[in-house]
């Protein structure tokens, strides 16, 4: 293990719990993302028409991670289980894993790493 690095079992997230979500007809998790700009306002009131919310849907893969995110799973048992779940997951799982939860925390703005104890 190289020095600085955190070991994945002590690595922990959560969704956010301002998040708006809900299951879709192909059982799969739509993000709801609000659009609530001044920029935004501003040409909806111009009567542009922009959408207030939309929507983004996770893909199964993601859609098992988003609903297995706990306070008490670390990344390193959230693996265990999706290689569980997908077997054809399992190469370069942990790279792929922690990229996409970073990307989830980062980007998407929908879960959030749980600070380590000291």
């Amino acid at each position: 293990m190289m020095k600085g690095k955190t070991p994945l079992s002590e690595v922990y997230y959560v969704r956010c719990s301002s998040l708006n979500y809900r299951w879709n007809d192909n059982e799969r998790i739509e993000i709801e993302y609000h659009h609530d700009h001044v920029i935004q306002r501003f040409f909806r009131k111009l009567g542009f028409s922009l959408p207030e919310y939309s929507y983004k849907e996770l893909d199964d893969y993601g859609t098992f991670i988003f609903q297995t995110l706990d306070p008490e799973i670390s990344v390193y048992e959230l693996g265990q289980q999706l290689k569980t779940c997908y077997p054809e997951a399992e190469e370069q799982l942990y790279e792929r894993l922690m990229a996409y939860l970073e990307h989830l925390e980062k980007n998407e703005k929908i879960i959030e790493q749980l600070p380590q104890p000291k």
